[in-house]
């Protein structure tokens, strides 16, 4: 299992790697696909979209509780389409983002989840995550102007 992992964003680069936990497993080559966005909040045509990051300072494992990513109230009618992953690494355990159960059109709960080779337990320190929701079922492919040359 192989998860994307980005760090050190800035305005106008962001480095990304491939995180395998501790299952001592390497990566011959991937495809990485990403998406940028400039403002927080906006709308493609007729889809909406929030992106957002965060952290709580508590631990975020499947023993523990899940972060909670709250959406604007009103923004969504129905549940949005919504990707979450790490922003960052804390401590020596790999993580990735993996859903917690709750999903509504307001919030989100999502833990960080780590694999069970070395250790059986499922507890994680507190990492950031990073998220983008948009309106159920966007296809920003078709909604997004092919950009000029």
């Amino acid at each position: 299992f192989m998860a994307s992992l980005v760090t050190n964003v800035q305005t106008n680069s962001f480095k990304v790697a491939m995180e395998a936990a501790e299952t001592s497993k390497n990566s011959a080559g991937e495809g990485v696909g990403w998406v940028a966005f400039s403002s927080k909040t906006g709308s493609t045509g007729d889809f909406s979209f929030v992106i957002g990051t965060g952290n709580d300072g508590n631990s975020d494992g499947v023993d523990n509780s899940p972060f909670v990513i709250n959406l604007p109230l009103g923004y969504f009618s129905d549940s949005p389409d919504i990707v979450v992953s790490l922003y960052g690494t804390r401590g020596k355990d790999g993580s990735w983002a993996r859903g917690a159960g709750e999903w509504i059109n307001t919030k989100q709960t999502v833990y960080a989840e780590e694999d069970q080779i070395l250790q059986p337990e499922r507890g994680h320190i507190w990492e950031p995550f990073a998220w983008a929701a948009f309106t159920a079922n966007t296809d920003l492919v078709a909604a997004a102007s092919a950009p000029e040359r």
